[in-house]
């Protein structure tokens, strides 16, 4: 059914200003429009979001790019609609415009990850001021900027429990909310109680409950954020999947070194690795993006030679497919190509070392005495300190989650199960 609409609005004619219109010229001015006010939307997306502004404002940039470059290509293949080569440049230009769409997308999807864990973040510091108030005043005054960002953090919990594919994950963001809704209503009096009668130790323990019920329900939600990114990979992808990608970015530049060198290479077999390299390089820049957010342990001059590595590999790879674009560019610039080639394979070997260098550098700083955490929040406990001992203690959950996050990003740049016996810089 829809190949037979596309079909129609192709093969349609109709009139606009007493000229007669096509209705493929229709269909790319339609593209047009729909490409603009996606780009709208991200720009808005972009300014409001600071944390994500300069990755959409990159990603609405490659969308307007590669969008113009569809239109040039579609303007040329209706001028020539029977060129084989027009309509494979069509084809890629479609591919690449595609890719950076759905690049956009998760930009903002990380947008709205971000907006809701903000949301968790403030709720959760209302939450330590109500623990602290001395007075009735505070109790009201926390009480109503704890609610404001209370309404919010359920809206936004609301939307992605609609947005998020596992039906486990929305029904723990579902239960979360409820959570939070309902121990919303003996908050405030349990918080009032107390502050009105400290020295009853009933009025105690019922604020010390209900708060700490409202803030394992804001946990739970930021837990169920990390565990939807996370489980977006199956066990055997977890499994040193970005030592994985480099070494099949690695192989798809030896076939395309292989093919370009071969004397009756067709243009099609090329353009279907260039498509599959293009995918690897974008999913290659995301792995190296996360490095940034891995804390101080890791080396600035490290970031800066992955960073500057990556920028190479993409430079290389956009020269490449550039070659290919020009008539004749394939006889004429093999050399080129295989030479760019050959320069990726070897960048993207110097890339996985300095990606593992950064990650032995997290564990050098971080592992150095894994006992300290442990032993802080031991010494209150043995004589009895139990303020102490629950401030420790999230100082302790705090670097218990940054083992898991270096362990984690470890584990992914160790090779699988055959490939165990290969150092980490390999």
């Amino acid at each position: 059914a829809g190949r037979a609409k596309v079909s129609t609005l192709v093969h349609r004619r109709s009139r606009a200003g007493g000229k007669v219109v096509h209705g493929s010229a229709r269909l790319v001015s339609e593209l047009d429009g729909a490409q603009a006010r996606f780009v709208a939307e991200g720009r808005k997306i972009a300014a409001e979001n600071r944390e994500i502004e300069s990755e959409m404002v990159l990603a609405c940039d490659r969308v307007e790019k590669t969008g113009a470059e569809m239109h040039a290509s579609a303007r040329d293949f209706l001028d020539d609609p029977c060129s084989s080569a027009k309509r494979n440049e069509l084809v890629e230009s479609a591919r690449e415009l595609l890719t950076a769409v759905t690049d956009m997308l998760l930009v903002a999807d990380a947008a709205d990850v971000v907006r809701l864990k903000s949301a968790a973040r403030a709720v959760d510091d209302w939450l330590r001021k109500l623990e602290r108030a001395a007075s009735p005043d505070e109790v009201t005054y926390f009480y109503r900027g704890y609610g404001s960002d209370l309404e919010r953090l359920l809206q936004l919990t609301a939307r992605r429990q609609t947005d998020v594919k596992s039906p486990s994950i929305s029904e723990q963001l579902a239960l979360a909310r409820l959570k939070l809704k309902r121990i919303n209503d003996v908050l405030l009096k349990s918080i009032s109680l107390h502050v009105k009668y400290p020295e009853v130790a009933s009025a105690k323990v019922n604020r010390d409950f209900t708060l700490s019920q409202a803030a394992e329900a804001v946990r739970n939600i930021v837990e169920s954020l990390d565990e939807d990114k996370a489980s977006r990979l199956s066990p055997d992808e977890e499994k040193g999947h970005t030592a994985v990608l480099l070494q099949e970015f690695r192989m798809d530049v030896e076939k395309l070194l292989s093919a370009a060198s071969a004397s009756n290479v067709r243009p099609d077999s090329l353009w279907r690795l260039v498509a599959s390299l293009d995918r690897r390089v974008t999913q290659i820049s995301d792995e190296t993006s996360l490095l940034s957010s891995h804390g101080e342990s890791t080396r600035k001059f490290r970031l800066k030679q992955v960073a500057s590595t990556l920028s190479s590999i993409q430079k290389d790879f956009v020269d490449i497919k550039q070659i290919l674009k020009r008539k004749g560019g394939l006889k004429s610039e093999k050399s080129v190509i295989t030479s760019k080639a050959a320069e990726m394979i070897q960048m993207s070997k110097f890339l996985k070392m300095q990606m593992s260098r950064c990650a032995v550098d997290d564990v050098c700083d971080l592992f150095y005495d894994v006992d300290l955490p442990l032993a802080l929040v031991a010494d209150p406990a043995r004589v009895g300190n139990k303020r102490a001992v629950e401030q420790r203690a999230k100082t302790f959950r705090n670097q218990a989650e940054r083992f898991l996050q270096v362990s984690n990003g470890l584990c992914f740049l160790v090779g699988p199960a055959s490939n165990q016996g290969s150092t980490i810089g390999n």
